[in-house]
């Protein structure tokens, strides 16, 4: 028994330092569609005071050049970049914080950071893909399974969401499948350049929600959109519905929240929470909202009735994007609920 347990010692500590080992060669840990810009925001982090970090709602719906002129006409000039990546969950944005603060920028004051659903469910077909893998990293192992904790479901859907954080923070810390990408990478510094490209990302990392019309489905999306008004002026009464009666305080993360501001806060960083405009109906960490705003500053900008000019219909890609005029006004706004 003894001499069994002592294997098992042993083969982990060899799984800790092989991934010891690999994570310090494997300098840029983002091999999805996060690389590219991530490579090109790299070498040039120390020119940014103000970063936005989200989802597609952020990196669709933030327009740092109008963001930007609203605060200079506020007497807060800022020079912003948008962080945002269509896909990423709540503690993705943890990671993508972590690689910032690792470089330590220079310049950098201030980090807005969406604030969504904590949920940790496998995302549909995502099963083992790169994008999933590289975001579970293990500092964040125990918040995420204390996020599946924290969830209405099921021992059984638990269990499932437990397995499926762990197996995919195994195959990143060992980089499954990328030892290529890595030698590649390696190679690649050797000569002097950046991994992923670096090339300078356009419009400061914003993208522009139309380009998408391009393709067929986001085009059919689209249409289903406009053509139904009626719909989306019931999902805002929905809305306004739960925003009288929110929900239990539950599937929120306070823990993993404070710890985010305390690791920013620690370095001269101001942490700001933002729950970013939407059509649908509401999400499932609103009833932990008040209990949030005792500990960070958190900007909610998910109300129809305070903003109703970013909330009109014509300004929606679909129920959950923002087309540009949208988004000009919303970065306005953004703006100034900074500054007030």
């Amino acid at each position: 028994m003894s001499k069994s347990l002592l294997h098992v010692a042993l083969f982990l500590v060899g799984l800790i330092a092989c991934s010891a080992a690999i994570q310090a060669v494997d300098t840029m840990p983002f091999w999805s569609w996060a690389r590219q810009k991530v490579s090109g925001l790299e070498p040039v982090l120390d020119d940014y005071d103000t970063l936005f970090v989200g989802s597609s709602r952020i990196q669709r719906g933030v327009i740092p050049e109008v963001f930007d002129r609203r605060m200079a006409e506020l007497g807060t000039p800022t020079r912003s970049f948008n962080l945002g990546f269509a896909g990423f969950i709540q503690h993705d944005f943890e990671v993508l914080v972590d690689w910032v603060l690792e470089r330590r920028p220079a310049r950098l004051a201030r980090v807005l950071i969406e604030l969504r659903e904590w949920d940790q469910g496998m995302r549909g077909n995502n099963w083992m893909t790169d994008h999933v893998i590289q975001m579970h990293t293990l500092g964040h192992l125990g918040q995420r399974l204390r996020s599946v904790w924290l969830t209405r479901d099921g021992m059984w859907e638990r269990f499932e969401d437990a397995y499926f954080v762990c197996i995919h923070t195994l195959a990143n810390a060992l980089r499954v499948g990328q030892g290529t990408r890595i030698v590649d990478d390696l190679l690649v510094r050797a000569q002097g350049r950046v991994p992923g490209g670096g090339a300078a990302e356009r419009d400061e990392g914003w993208e522009n929600v139309d380009s998408a019309l391009a393709l067929p489905h986001r085009r059919r999306q689209h249409e289903a959109w406009r053509a139904d008004p009626a719909r989306a002026a019931n999902l805002l009464r929905e809305k306004r519905d739960r925003l009288r009666r929110p929900p239990p305080d539950g599937q929120f993360n306070h823990a993993a929240l404070q710890a985010q501001a305390e690791r920013l806060r620690a370095v001269g960083i101001e942490p700001i929470f933002v729950v970013m405009p939407s059509y649908n109906v509401g999400w499932l960490g609103r009833g932990g909202m008040a209990r949030a705003a005792r500990a960070v500053r958190l900007l909610d900008m998910d109300d129809p009735d305070r903003f109703p000019t970013v909330f009109e219909f014509d300004r929606w890609f679909d129920n959950d994007h923002l087309r540009l005029d949208g988004a000009t006004a919303f970065s306005r706004r953004l703006a100034e609920c900074l500054v007030e």
